[in-house]
């Protein structure tokens, strides 16, 4: 009889435990489609807008005059070896976006995997966001030079805007060579959807797109546009990957939710099978005792 209550038991427990992941599971599918939207709608602003900067950029063309935004007096499109200016360290700053909580299946593991294959050929600073990436680089002794939670919705936009100002100060006074973003962009069906974006220098891909280059006429002068589009640029990015990053973490909390239930269904069957297999071994003992 001990033995069957203790069955009893643990069938009651994983019932519990499968009612959590299917209520933290519509928990996380009500945010998805609170931000799901947004998220593919800004994809092609954020593209757009980074093109309109590399066209207007031009060929062979350095901004000379530096403003008190601290965003100009650098060549956004090519690196340092083309510039005048000498550079005072080869680092390189690299932005990691991971999540604030867990239970998110690989989503962590990805990322962190991605940012160490990256690391270990380059000496780099971190610019972490959230607590779980924020934990294991500190833990692992990488140079964390900032570290943010995971942003709510109402201060993305100032989140964003203060990592931008950081990456444009440190890339301006040639403490950083280049400047990387790593986050997981929404791919469903995808296995690998960790991205790597180069953020400065700006690359050049408009030929590789088949897109030819326009000749503008600029007012005002083309530094003063360039310095305007820079900022937004970078911030938009930031911003969009932000997003993607959080709309990945729920359809990945999703399907970890998903396969902790079908576990739990598996899980009690077995444990339902022993319990019978139990009683009528007790009911034969005490009938032929």
């Amino acid at each position: 009889m001990s033995k069957l209550r203790e069955i009893k038991a643990r069938i009651r427990g994983i019932r519990e435990i499968e009612g959590i992941t299917n209520a933290m599971k519509l928990v996380a599918v009500v945010r998805l489609k609170r931000i799901e939207r947004r998220t593919l709608e800004g994809r092609s602003y954020t593209e757009k807008l980074r093109d309109l900067l590399v066209r207007v950029q031009g060929d062979k063309f350095s901004i000379s005059k530096s403003r008190s935004n601290n965003t100009a007096g650098f060549t956004p499109l090519n690196n340092f070896a083309e510039s005048e200016t000498p550079v005072s360290r080869d680092l390189t700053g690299l932005i990691i976006i991971t999540s604030q909580s867990g239970l998110c299946g690989s989503f962590n593991t990805r990322i962190i995997q991605r940012s160490e294959h990256f690391l270990e050929s380059r000496s780099s600073q971190l610019i972490v966001l959230g607590k779980k990436g924020i934990h294991y680089f500190k833990r692992k002794g990488y140079q964390i030079i900032k570290e943010y939670p995971q942003p709510s919705r109402e201060d993305l936009e100032r989140v964003s805007q203060e990592i931008t100002r950081d990456v444009l100060s440190f890339y301006s006074e040639n403490k950083w060579r280049e400047v990387y973003l790593i986050y997981y962009k929404l791919k469903p069906g995808l296995l690998d959807a960790v991205v790597l974006v180069r953020l400065l220098p700006l690359e050049d891909n408009l030929e590789q797109k088949g897109t030819p280059k326009e000749e503008f006429l600029f007012e005002p002068a083309r530094e003063e546009i360039i310095d305007d589009l820079l900022p937004e640029c970078i911030s938009t990015q930031i911003r969009q990957a932000l997003l993607e990053s959080r709309c990945a973490e729920e359809l990945e909390r999703i399907k970890a939710m998903e396969y902790a239930a079908d576990n739990a269904d598996k899980l009690v069957e077995e444990l339902t099978q022993q319990f019978n297999r139990a009683r009528q071994t007790a009911i034969t003992r005490e009938i032929y005792g």
